[in-house]
């Protein structure tokens, strides 16, 4: 009997050994390539940068052990979509490549295209790359927009290929090339190169993900993912401490060696607060409110600043926009103008027609002028408004694309809602914003509901504006306020849309909220404005 114990317990041991080691024994093949600080091989040939780093702790806590193939871009996605690696490293996810790779939900950093370019080409702007010669890396997801941004303005530029961003740098230190495109970390840490300069050209905002073969190693996404959050949940994590090794500076270090020594004495500061406050306790307390106060607007402050840095690339292509856009625009009128004198008067049909077409030309002129306006954070003509007045026209103006798409409208708007003060021009072009979403995600014979209430208590006048279509991605409920993020970027979308709305009904003192419907069916935007 003794024996026999003795011989399973031996058998459990062993296989639990056995088992530990195999799971501890996953190899995982991972594409790495030239895109520092994000993923590179340094001096003694070894894998390095932001991306390497978080793998390997993921990998240790895990038990996968990393096996690196170095590659340029092209080989890593060739690689990937052959299944000869398991992983690639720095990728930036699209509609197109979704269709080939799985990617991870979560991103490990986000960044953005930058062009470089030669100090005596003079270029700046998007419009100075006219004609000019200009490098980047083939397939590269910055290379590619940028080629759509210089068809879409018919710059008529010539374009050479690269294997890596180094060499982007090399052609134009060489004076082979008068403009290189590269992303914006590894511009600033490599960028500082003799004759070349940073320009103005910002583009693309992208986040760098991990994707694995199409079909394969959905395990491997799942767990990335799930360390991804926790590492960004804690801001002292190792996460942060390798954004902090990789992308800080001499000035970020003196800023927070600054802000060591002033916390130190607001720490002690509060303690003779607190010592005198056995004598003083009505004063600290007064103080301690006007602090707090202090702290809120400050608070505001720094959400305003975050918000008007994320605009400042949304004013720069509002500019390039206008200068495009307007001129064709006022040449339409013009012919427009003419032809309609030479239509007989009795051709009403055609004079409608006619007028239609001058309506929506000094809308796109109007809504070209409104950007403009928005990203300069334009004066608003304030003047007491019904807000029901702006929803029946904002539906009827979209009457036709509605009946088109046999979308059922049902309004709820309430009778005595009183006025409020608001700019009608934008107000308006907010509803319509709205609508035209909700109209978007809604299937064919789908339903729209409008609402307007007056909450008596809060003093708030509420708009409601819903539809039981598609809903928004749970991932993508976080970032639709953002400039350029875009659920639509096959169809068409810019990504500007909703940050327009968010900053005009902020101007206005009010609040709006985005949310999908509990049903599960469709989304609402509710606007709130204090009347």
């Amino acid at each position: 009997m003794k024996k026999t114990t003795f011989c399973i317990l031996l058998i459990v041991f062993f296989t639990a050994v056995f088992c530990c080691r195999g799971q501890a024994d996953i190899s995982i093949k991972v594409g790495i390539y030239e895109d520092a600080p994000l993923v590179f091989v340094d001096s003694k040939g070894k894998p390095a940068g932001i991306c390497v780093d978080i793998l390997e702790k993921i990998a240790s806590k895990e038990g996968w052990r990393i096996e690196y193939i170095f590659g340029t871009w092209p080989q890593c996605l060739e690689r990937l979509k052959s299944g000869e690696i398991d992983l690639l490293l720095d990728i930036v996810y699209t509609q197109e490549r979704s269709g080939l790779y799985d990617f991870t939900a979560e991103f490990i950093i986000s960044d953005w295209g930058e062009a470089y370019a030669r100090k005596e080409s003079g270029v700046q702007s998007i419009l100075d790359s006219r004609g000019k010669i200009v490098a980047g890396v083939s397939n590269d997801i910055y290379y590619l927009e940028f080629k759509k941004l210089a068809k879409a303005f018919k710059l008529d530029c010539a374009f050479v290929e690269a294997g890596d961003y180094a060499g982007v740098f090399k052609l134009l230190e060489e004076n082979k090339v008068d403009i290189g495109i590269v992303s914006r970390l590894y511009g600033a840490k490599y960028g500082n190169k003799s004759g070349v300069a940073q320009t103005a050209i910002v583009f693309a905002p992208e986040d760098s993900r991990i994707a694995s073969p199409k079909g394969k190693n959905g395990s491997f996404l799942k767990a990335l993912d799930r360390n991804i959050v926790e590492l960004k949940e804690d801001k002292d994590s190792y996460y942060y401490r390798v954004l902090d090794k990789w992308l800080g500076d001499v000035k970020t270090r003196r800023f927070l060696n600054f802000l060591f020594w002033f916390l130190i004495s607001a720490l002690g500061l509060l303690l003779i607060f607190v010592l005198l406050s056995l004598i003083l306790k009505i004063q600290v307390g007064r103080r301690t409110r006007d602090l707090t106060a202090a702290y809120s607007k400050l608070k505001e402050t720094q959400e305003q600043l975050i918000q008007a840095a994320k605009m400042e690339v949304v004013g720069g292509l509002a500019s390039g926009v206008a200068h495009e856009v307007k001129n064709p625009l006022a040449i339409i009128i013009q012919g427009v103008e003419y032809l309609e004198k030479k239509i007989p008067p009795e051709d009403q049909n055609i004079l409608m027609a006619f007028n239609n077409v001058k309506t929506a030309v000094e809308r796109a002129d109007n809504i070209v002028r409104d950007l403009l306006d928005f990203s300069r954070v334009s004066k608003l003509n304030m003047e007491p408004e019904n807000i029901n007045t702006l929803c029946e026209k904002a539906l009827s103006l979209l009457k036709y694309q509605l009946d088109k798409s046999r979308i059922e409208v049902v309004t709820s708007l309430q009778a005595d809602i009183p006025a409020i003060k608001m700019d009608k021009n934008k107000i308006e072009q907010v509803i319509l914003n709205l609508l035209m979403n909700a109209l978007q995600a809604s299937f064919e014979g789908g339903r729209i509901s409008v609402k307007t209430r007056f909450n008596f208590i809060a003093k708030e006048v509420a708009l409601k504006i819903e539809d039981n279509g598609s809903g928004i991605p749970e991932e993508a409920l976080g970032k639709i306020f953002d400039p350029f993020f875009t659920t639509k970027r096959g169809k068409g979308g810019t990504g500007l849309g909703l940050s327009v709305v968010r900053n005009i009904v902020e101007m206005h003192g009010g609040k709006i909220e985005i949310k999908n419907n509990r049903s599960g069916e469709g989304a609402a935007a509710i606007l709130t404005f204090k009347a």
